[in-house]
């Protein structure tokens, strides 16, 4: 996805070059530099509230089952798997293995903390 900076950035640049010049100069498809043109811009990044899943549940699930995949995560909490991993990144949960326990306990959950 390209910034707006650098789509102004082509879009000045076409009153001078012609689009086919432009997309071998950029390495876009003069598609792309047609349809910002005529205003087709990226509308960024979606920043949607969570409406399937409670934050708390998946936490308290993630401190009772540490040991869980998601799909089973996903079973016990009435949502797809795609919304559970989605939701562990956004919280900063992730599995780490640790090679000096036995084979059964080497999954673990592990909440890492994000730097503000």
């Amino acid at each position: 996805m390209y910034n707006l900076f650098f789509i102004k950035k082509v879009l000045r640049q076409r009153k001078q070059m012609s689009i086919r010049k432009l997309s071998e100069k950029y390495g876009l498809s003069s598609r792309t530099i047609q349809n910002w043109e005529k205003g087709k811009l990226p509308k960024g990044k979606r920043n949607k509230q969570n409406s399937a899943l409670n934050i708390d549940l998946l936490l308290d699930d993630v401190k009772q089952y540490p040991d869980a995949y998601q799909y089973e995560r996903a079973k016990r909490l009435n949502v797809s798997q795609r919304c559970i991993c989605y939701n562990l990144k956004k919280l900063g949960i992730t599995y780490k293995k640790n090679s000096k326990t036995s084979q059964v306990r080497r999954r673990k959950a592990i909440i890492i903390s994000k730097k503000d």
